[in-house]
């Protein structure tokens, strides 16, 4: 899981993940309600194809993910 500050960060930071070959996607207040649970869902999930989730800051308060290795945070 890596959190940025802004939502034009966390996009442009999936990109580049994605770009790279790295299973990435993003989550921040631009998407609905319904896709961001579909998105956690997703992530939380052992057997997705997602295993990068990039969230603003404010977006990751409260989430809980059993099992996840690191937590990056980037200014």
């Amino acid at each position: 899981m890596v959190f940025v500050n802004t939502k034009k960060t966390a996009d442009k930071v999936a990109d580049d993940l994605k770009y790279a070959n790295f299973p990435a996607t993003v989550i921040h207040s631009d998407f609905s309600q319904q896709r961001r649970d579909k998105t956690m869902a997703e992530f939380r999930k052992e057997s997705s194809n997602c295993r990068i989730l990039v969230s603003v800051n404010v977006v990751g308060r409260g989430i809980d993910v059993e099992e996840m290795d690191y937590v990056s945070f980037k200014k």
